[in-house]
């Protein structure tokens, strides 16, 4: 996805070294040092590797070192010979260059001697570089690469659970906190919270830096970047809650206004007579959600806005305070950008829930889906999909792989795949922890040496995935914990989420990047069985066998240095995160795409009074008419003149989208290529709009 997104923010060049030509040997697709890249959309730039890495000090192979010659100099004129036989211009960075720097004398003084007799190695800037190449006959001899660009240091997929963790939950959380904010601007006159998410902002990209998110850098430093990531968190909740407090005190929520207020409930829940105690529910997705929401509260029953009962169900809460141990989850249907009013009483009305659900000691079972379980086979035996017929279990899922990782350093510099498996996880128990109308729960408990892993499994009522809520007590050294998702398939592909899209690679066991879900589908129906996660980046794909890390105890910082046994360890103790398991179907991604979006973001709840207000008790932000094209940002411009609203395909699909914007009172049409990110520039209460860079500047 990146040429679109360096195309859509005014760029049309990419500079990089890695991977470099050792490993482009090594099964890089990388066809020369200068190539055409392409996006799925079509969006192209033009690419440049750096040789011979981004230093005027680097050392170069033996062979192809000039006697007496400063480096910078050498690779001066080896590349001149190089660009001769290629028939197309080369680059050398000079300077210190890493960890900052710029050109020593010593090192000016060198190429200024080569200059005099070379003519053709001149002083330049990349965009020099680009735009003597750009729209020439030399770029129109150049070959196209329509892939990603892979691999190096694949360890750094997920080197550090915890720093990456903390960044996809703020990255997630700002982002709802924008859209709520921005509801609540329109909604209520509120002054918007920008500037204070804004810094916020960019407290998460600076700790984006590549050896931080990519957790490789030494101890001391994660504790300013998770302190940072913990500030940046701190105020999307802050933002997300005062903006979700302007618009539900605006919000008419109760009906009998000259009610008495209850005494029959105690002090736990604000009735009136004959009106239960108002919840607002807000949803920041652009698409509506019908989903299980959790209430730290033991409601007997509920009714919507409308008086209609809906069905409730009593679960272990968080707390346990004398006999008050229990929340209350019931099924909520929020409107796109909106939100909904639920009413909370504490006596008891008759309804039936219509849909199946059933449990037992070994298995779940819904409408959609009948997953059974061994203790002796340690995991998940059959995920039956009931709307196609299919066992998609092509082993036992979700099985904890040990691997051993001793050869690698924190990187994992030139080891591509971790494979080298050495036990598993026995399950020591399962046990069924909940059985109610609408959500059943089965707790498999697994036991390696000196580490535990819980995975709590849980099956809703009228819903299409499988939720396991995980928590890992890890205790292991140089080794990497796996989660074994094997399909019921003889030929596969991968699938991996990127931002804004997915890629589909071949299942040769590599770790690849991958961000909220992957999938690994049967290449002939092109169906299968998709992953979705809360916080994991590196997944790989060997024959049929998805498998994500859900930890990896790399030492800290360790570049194939002496191991003295003074180093410390990544992911040691107590770690959380969630996944979720459902029929996949890549020719309609959006239902993996949605699902993957609410597992990551959950609907927003406020427990209100009762008041009078100028809103309604149910209220849709907008509507888009085609299900594979979600709205990701929604935001005010920052210049002030108009919204932002950022547009991206999901299922690979050209389309023709209407949206409904009834927060702007604007209603949209536009055209979307196959993953492409649109965003538009709107103006309210008009169908005026124009497509801008991701900048917000001009295309």
């Amino acid at each position: 996805m990146l040429p679109q997104i360096l195309k859509k923010s005014g760029m049309s060049g990419y500079i990089f070294m890695r991977p470099d030509e050792a490993e482009s040997a090594t099964g890089s697709n990388i066809p020369e040092d200068l190539f055409v890249w392409e996006a799925p959309d079509g969006s192209q730039v033009l690419a440049a590797r750096i040789c011979y890495c981004y230093n005027g000090y680097t050392t170069l192979p033996e062979e192809e070192c000039l006697p007496g010659m400063h480096s910078a100099a050498s690779k001066a004129l080896i590349l001149q010979k190089r660009a001769a036989a290629k028939g197309y211009p080369y680059f050398s960075f000079y300077g210190i260059g890493n960890h900052g720097g710029g050109p020593t004398i010593r090192e000016l003084t060198c190429l200024e001697e080569i200059l005099k007799d070379n003519p053709e190695i001149v002083y330049a800037s990349p965009s020099d570089l680009f735009d003597d190449i750009a729209g020439t006959e030399i770029e129109k001899k150049l070959p196209h690469l329509r892939a990603d660009l892979q691999h190096h240091a694949s360890g750094c997929y997920s080197a550090n659970a915890a720093i990456k963790q903390a960044n996809r939950r703020a990255e997630n959380e700002l982002v709802a906190a924008e859209t709520l904010d921005t509801m609540a601007g329109i909604l209520t006159h509120n002054k918007f919270g920008s500037e204070k998410l804004k810094d916020a902002w960019k407290k998460v990209m600076f700790n984006q830096f590549h050896d931080v998110l990519a957790g490789c850098s030494i101890k001391p430093a994660y504790t300013d970047a998770l302190n940072a990531l913990g500030s940046a968190r701190d105020t999307a909740a802050e933002q997300l809650e005062l903006a979700a407090q302007h618009i539900s005190w605006n919000i008419g929520t109760t009906r009998i206004l000259d009610g008495p207020a209850s005494q029959k409930t105690g002090w736990i829940l604000w009735e009136k007579e004959g009106e239960g105690s108002p919840v607002v529910v807000f949803n920041p997705h652009s698409f509506p959600i019908e989903t299980m929401v959790q209430i730290n509260i033991s409601g007997i029953s509920l009714k919507d806005e409308n008086g209609t009962p809906v069905p409730c169900q009593h679960v272990r809460g968080y707390q346990t305070n004398g006999g008050d141990l229990f929340n209350t989850i019931f099924p909520a249907q929020i409107p796109a950008f909106g939100y909904a009013c639920y009413y909370i009483y504490r006596e008891a009305i008759q309804i039936d829930v219509p849909a199946y659900l059933k449990a037992g000691a070994d298995f779940l079972e819904n409408d959609f889906l009948r997953v059974e379980f061994s203790k002796e086979a340690g995991g998940i035996t059959r995920f039956y999909d009931k709307q196609t017929g299919t066992d998609l279990a092509g082993g036992v899922l979700s099985r904890p792989v040990v691997i051993d990782d001793e050869a690698s350093d924190t990187w994992a510099h030139g080891v591509f795949t971790f494979d080298q498996d050495i036990g598993c996880f026995a399950c020591t128990d399962i046990s069924l922890t909940e059985e109610g109308p609408l959500r059943v729960a089965l707790q498999l408990t697994f036991q390696y040496k000196d580490s535990t892993l819980v995975q709590k499994y849980m099956l809703c009522a009228g819903e299409r995935e499988l939720k396991v809520d995980c928590a890992l007590d890890f205790h292991e050294k140089h080794k990497i914990l796996k989660l074994s998702f094997p399909l019921q398939s003889p030929s596969c592909k991968a699938v991996y989420s990127m931002p804004y899209g997915f890629i589909e690679k071949v299942c040769d066991g590599k770790e690849e990047p991958g961000q909220e879900w992957v999938a690994v589908i049967d290449e002939a129906s092109r169906r299968g069985l998709a992953l979705t996660n809360d916080s994991k980046y590196s997944f790989s794909v060997k024959g049929n066998d998805l498998r994500m890390i859900a930890a990896r105890s790399a030492m800290y910082a360790d570049h194939y240095g002496q191991r003295d046994g003074q180093g410390e360890y990544l992911d040691q103790g107590r770690t959380d995160f969630s996944y979720s398991l459902l029929a996949h179907n890549q020719a309609d991604a959006s239902h993996t795409v949605k699902s993957a979006a609410l597992l990551n973001q959950a609907p927003h709840i406020v427990v209100e009074t009762h008041h009078k207000g100028s809103l309604p008790p149910r209220f849709s932000g907008i509507q888009i008419s085609a299900e594979n094209v979600i709205c990701k940002v929604f935001k005010p411009a920052e210049d002030g003149n108009g919204y932002i609203a950022r547009f991206f395909e999901c299922a690979g699909v050209k389309t023709s989208v209407k949206a409904n914007i009834m927060l702007l009172g604007s209603e949209i049409s536009f055209d979307i290529g196959p993953q492409e990110i649109k965003t538009l520039l709107i103006q309210p209460n008009t169908s005026e709009y124009r497509e801008v860079a991701l900048t917000e500047w001009d295309l």
